[in-house]
């Protein structure tokens, strides 16, 4: 397996503050890797040390298995022309038009004037800017001008891309586009893309593995339908999940002994299986469906319910066992 990036024991101390405290993180060739936490977490830190815009107090960083030297400027010049970064707040010169603020990196590097406009015409086109090549930062949407951050800093072909915030200040019409035209860009340029946010449904709908960033640390990563499916860390149960529903949020206390409540959770082919249908012919158990989604979460699909059962059936452990079998994820609510 090839690493685009390597962190070992990474911290970053401000003073006495520890910022980061010993992070391991491995983000493999291809991936499009989450950064997931609130504020204050520790993540956007974090994206600065991979960015290699802060040294960190101590421990390792490596790209492609090489180690990332801080004091060898010359190398480290090097290492940060196959990075590309796009910021929150896009970073464009007002003074400059779309094509301009594009070919900037290749213009600062004396590219020739065929190759630049090769490749920026490329680009506004994988972003779908070319109609507005000679218009400035102040003619465009919020959405356009992120396509030309991404175009931007695509434009020096890096190896990895790492992006901040990339959708905070969209729109969800906006939000949805820049996040649909990522893994275009993953899959045309081969390019390792790192996502900090803490959106949690969009990092759901396009990472393909996602790491918890809380208090400094890196508390759970994994596959992100593993993640999504089973937290194991409880902030990133209350991250998944803001507000567990109680009992008493479906059912007044009189009506506690006839009524158990359970949430479900279940994921991939569990998620297309009639299950509560099979509940009723195999074990004539009737479930009360109180509510409920499916979202995608990758390539899967992730399924939450609430459901009650009457008490007093009689095949009610069978049935729940049943479930437990297929995949289902039972949590009894009190």
């Amino acid at each position: 397996m090839t690493l685009a990036i390597c962190a070992k024991n990474l911290k970053k101390n401000y003073g006495s503050f520890e910022a980061l405290k010993q992070i391991h993180l491995e983000i493999k060739h291809g991936d499009i890797f989450g950064l997931i936490g609130t504020s204050g977490a520790g993540k956007t830190t974090l994206l600065k040390i991979l960015a290699t815009l802060e040294k960190p107090t101590s421990g390792q960083l490596e790209f492609f298995h090489e180690p990332i030297l801080y004091d060898n400027k010359e190398a480290l010049r090097k290492k940060r022309q196959t990075l590309g970064v796009i910021f929150q707040n896009y970073h464009l010169l007002n003074s400059l038009n779309v094509f301009e603020n594009v070919a900037l990196p290749l213009k600062i590097l004396k590219t020739e004037a065929s190759t630049i406009q090769k490749n920026v015409d490329h680009l506004l086109e994988l972003v779908g800017l070319c109609h507005k090549k000679t218009a400035h930062p102040a003619e465009l949407s919020g959405g356009q001008k992120q396509r030309v951050a991404i175009a931007r800093a695509l434009i020096s072909q890096p190896k990895i891309l790492l992006c901040d915030e990339p959708t905070a200040a969209l729109d969800p019409e906006n939000t949805h586009g820049i996040l649909n035209l990522l893994k275009p860009i993953r899959d045309t340029l081969k390019t390792t893309i790192v996502i900090v946010s803490h959106e949690i449904g969009l990092m759901g709908q396009i990472c393909d593995h996602i790491a918890i960033v809380h208090d400094g640390q890196v508390i759970e990563s994994g596959a992100t339908g593993d993640v999504f499916f089973n937290p194991q860390k409880l902030p990133t149960k209350n991250l998944l999940q803001p507000k567990k529903p109680t009992f008493a949020d479906f059912f007044n206390p009189k009506e506690a002994a006839s009524s158990r409540l359970f949430q479900l959770r279940f994921m991939g082919e569990s998620a297309k299986m009639p299950l509560m249908s099979a509940l009723v012919s195999k074990f004539n158990i009737h479930p009360n469906i109180l509510g409920g989604n499916i979202e995608k979460i990758g390539s899967h699909s992730l399924g939450h319910l609430i459901v009650s059962f009457p008490s007093n059936q009689k095949l009610l452990e069978e049935g729940l066992k049943f479930l437990a079998d297929h995949n289902v994820h039972l949590e009894e609510l009190l």
